[in-house]
């Protein structure tokens, strides 16, 4: 396992474990007899046609065993994320950034199509989310604004701020859902 990873490591996320940190964006490619052939580190940045893939293969070979191609391939992978400004194993560059209010909006591509608030992790490892559903985009985030607070053991606010505006795109997807009180915001 590589350094930077158990030193960063924390089972909370999509690496449950320290191994699965460790080997986190990294495919292994096994030959026909089943034994490592490569590993290819592999990290996808941004998505459709803005979508760039950063890769490269490490093969293990007599002179390049097992445990040195898969070094080397944290190594390059560990830089990259460095260099594409995506710290400590986040998920990608914009999950690292901070909300202002803590709190973010998701808005899914896929079917069922949902919307929500979502906090990032707190310190005891739990991430606060509200669905947006027929209570409305405002309702949905002074609920997880609340939330979050008596989570972290806040007092209450004595007034809510107004939900942040969706981007563009999250604003046409939340329109399609049919999710009310947005229309306003565009």
């Amino acid at each position: 396992m590589d350094g930077h990873a158990q030193q960063n490591f924390s089972p909370v996320g999509r690496w449950k474990t320290p191994e699965a940190f460790s080997m986190r964006r990294i495919i292994t490619i096994y030959g026909t007899t089943g034994q490592i052939v490569k590993f290819r580190p592999f990290i996808q940045q941004g998505i459709g046609e803005k979508r760039k893939n950063h890769s490269t293969v490490f093969r293990v070979t007599e002179g390049f065993p097992e445990a040195a191609a898969r070094a080397r391939a944290q190594l390059w992978r560990d830089s990259k994320e460095i260099e594409l400004g995506i710290p400590d194993g986040a998920a990608s560059q914009k999950a690292a950034l901070p909300a202002a209010t803590g709190l973010y909006l998701v808005v899914t591509r896929t079917q069922p199509a949902r919307a929500l608030w979502s906090s990032r992790r707190l310190a005891s490892g739990r991430r606060i989310r509200v669905y947006i559903g027929k209570s409305g985009y405002q309702h949905a985030y002074e609920a997880a604004l609340l939330k979050v607070a008596d989570e972290l053991g806040l007092p209450a606010p004595t007034h809510l701020p107004p939900a942040p505006a969706p981007t563009p795109e999250q604003l046409n997807q939340i329109l399609e859902i049919g999710i009310e009180g947005v229309a306003h915001l565009g």
